[in-house]
């Protein structure tokens, strides 16, 4: 109901429900030995040091810091 509720006043998801949800998605993926990429997330502090607490780490980072069309550019 909160993750409808902030669609509907076009907010962000509380950082609780939505580090919740990904703990428990990585959490089924690693049980079926299988990787993946983790985009946009997290993007606040409090969401970092949640997964951090769940022993989620990041084995590497990819860092784009160049202008949209380049980035589509590149990948081209």
């Amino acid at each position: 109901m909160k993750i409808e509720d902030a669609y509907k006043r076009l907010t962000y998801v509380p950082d609780d429900i939505v580090t919740d949800l990904v703990k428990k998605h990585i959490e089924n993926l690693e049980k079926e030995n299988k990787s993946f990429v983790l985009e946009g997330f997290p993007k606040t502090r409090v969401q970092g040091l949640a997964l951090q607490r769940a022993g989620i780490i990041p084995d590497s980072f990819i860092i784009l810091n160049l202008p949209d069309e380049e980035i589509v550019e590149c990948i081209k």
